[in-house]
């Protein structure tokens, strides 16, 4: 990594910061690469409503391109991980392109387009938006958070892609992703206009009947884990505490994380160093760290061997 910025998430994230790492330019190359680091739980979310997923849908691949290569975006296709949800008021309509989870995260591309002077103004100043989020079952609030969070410049005119997530575990507990959730824009200090115009009423969606990926655990002869899912890799570790300093929590983990490779049983090898998107980093009630590693590539666990991390073999347990 050749440049550092941290900043300030929000005023709704106490000792929550951002730590963006962007790698040197490299022709197609579209993203940032940014480690999200949340030592103490709060919110920046989002509002989407997934329905059944039976039939074949086509993607909005120049915003899923944002987050996805497009042999990975073919496969989201194959498999069903579309939506095409839309929700609409007078400022933004936001549509759901993707909505997949797995035993770590509920995770989602959202494209949000202005539809007047309000939002865009919103858009080019900040680039998350905050929400609350509720079990649909029951109005009981979620035991974590969800955020909205874009990783490029909004362009005026244009649509915006963003991330969405639902960590299942964080300081404040842990999500049940089996259940139907409601996601309801909210509104805060952030996104108030001169006018006192409330930019995200009545942006609210369930997500429910959420198609799960495949998931399998990789173990080190040390016992370390990794749980690979067909769009992440969650690290659970009481190495890295998310209460340091973020440049130091840069120096323990972007160079591993980096050099992470994936060896298949076919005899190819797949490094993710340049396949990843984001990397966010949640502090757990019980004081462990949860590392998510958000990659643009879809992975089959059950065609992988081994994978080298951190100086060891990784092998199916």
């Amino acid at each position: 990594m050749k440049k550092k910025e941290i900043f300030e998430m929000t005023t709704h994230l106490d000792e929550k910061y951002i730590l963006e790492a962007a790698s040197e330019p490299k022709k197609n190359i579209k993203l940032k690469k940014r480690i999200i680091t949340f030592a103490v739980a709060a919110a920046l979310t989002a509002t989407m409503s997934i329905g059944a997923f039976a039939a074949y849908k086509a993607l909005n691949r120049e915003s899923v391109g944002t987050f996805y290569e497009s042999s990975a975006m073919d496969e989201i296709e194959r498999k069903g991980y579309v939506s095409n949800q839309i929700t609409e008021n007078e400022h933004f309509r936001m549509t759901l392109d993707t909505a997949i989870k797995d035993d770590y995260n509920f995770l989602a591309v959202v494209t949000v387009k202005a539809l007047d002077s309000y939002a865009e103004q919103y858009l080019e100043k900040l680039s998350e938006i905050a929400t609350d989020a509720t079990y649909s079952d029951t109005g009981e609030k979620l035991d974590g958070f969800a955020f909205l969070t874009g990783v490029d410049t909004y362009q005026k005119g244009k649509e915006y892609s963003m991330r969405l997530n639902v960590p299942v575990n964080t300081v404040n507990g842990s999500v049940d992703l089996s259940r139907p959730i409601h996601i309801e824009m909210k509104r805060d200090e952030r996104n108030k206009t001169a006018e006192n115009v409330d930019l995200f009423k009545g942006l609210n969606f369930d997500l429910k009947d959420i198609k799960q990926s495949k998931s399998v655990k990789f173990s080190s002869p040390s016992g370390d884990v990794l749980n690979v899912s067909e769009l992440e890799i969650a690290i659970e570790t009481d190495k890295i505490d998310v209460r340091k300093d973020e440049s130091e929590i840069s120096n323990d983990t972007f160079e591993s994380i980096n050099n992470i490779s994936i060896h298949y049983k076919d005899g190819t090898t797949q490094s993710l160093s340049e396949k990843i998107n984001i990397v966010a980093m949640y502090l757990t009630k019980d004081d462990r760290t949860v590392i998510i590693i958000d990659l643009r590539v879809l992975i089959d666990p059950d065609t992988i061997d081994y994978i080298e991390y951190i100086g060891s073999d990784f092998r199916a347990k």
